[in-house]
């Protein structure tokens, strides 16, 4: 899809709001201005625009989660994962998309941050250690997939439940630990200055 196809050109004087982070725009989004990332996974997807210099506009989509209850918005991403610091590195991995990006890792290459779908990478909990170190590796480019253990899907929605409690992360930040997550996408929530 080009820029064209699902972009629109900027008034003149039309107002710009900048947000420092994917969790800024997260909580800007719905306010009916056009934003603009200075930071973040949204930021990179787009090519790192500089809001100075945007002539248009693009529609981006919102990840809706929910964990025990809470209801939470995502600009970027939504993880599950194991508590602590081997929690990259030992069980299940539930990352849920819209900007493909994941701070310097590129898990999701096919991902759209306004196609209207979720890009869904699962990996499972008895890949080992070795593996999942190769596959970080080559995550960077987006070369680690496909893989036997990593599952991949786009969807609408995601509902899941794990036989341990995982973390999960919004946007990088811990919100709580549970044994189910439930995550939809919200189409075309804000524009984003390009």
């Amino acid at each position: 899809m080009s820029l064209a196809d699902w972009s629109r050109a900027l008034d003149p004087g039309e107002q710009v709001e900048r947000c420092k982070d994917d969790a800024a725009l997260a909580a800007a989004a719905g306010r009916g201005v056009v934003l603009a990332s200075l930071s973040g996974d949204v930021h990179r997807a787009l090519g790192a625009p500089h809001p100075d210099r945007a002539t248009s506009a693009v529609t981006i989509d919102l990840i809706e989660c929910r964990v025990d209850g809470q209801k939470y918005r995502s600009a970027a991403h939504v993880v599950a994962r194991r508590p602590g610091r081997s929690g990259w590195w030992r069980g299940p991995i539930v990352l849920v998309m819209v900007s493909g990006h994941l701070g310097r890792l590129e898990p999701a290459p096919r991902a759209h941050p306004g196609d209207g779908l979720l890009d869904v990478i699962e990996v499972s909990g008895s890949m080992g250690l070795r593996q999942r170190w190769m596959a970080r590796r080559r995550a960077r480019t987006g070369s680690h997939l496909p893989h036997p253990e990593i599952a991949t899907t786009r969807a609408r929605d995601l509902r899941r439940s794990f036989d341990e409690p995982l973390l999960v992360l919004v946007d990088g930040a811990p919100v709580g630990i549970t044994r189910h997550l439930d995550v939809a996408v919200v189409p075309a929530a804000y524009e984003h200055a390009v």
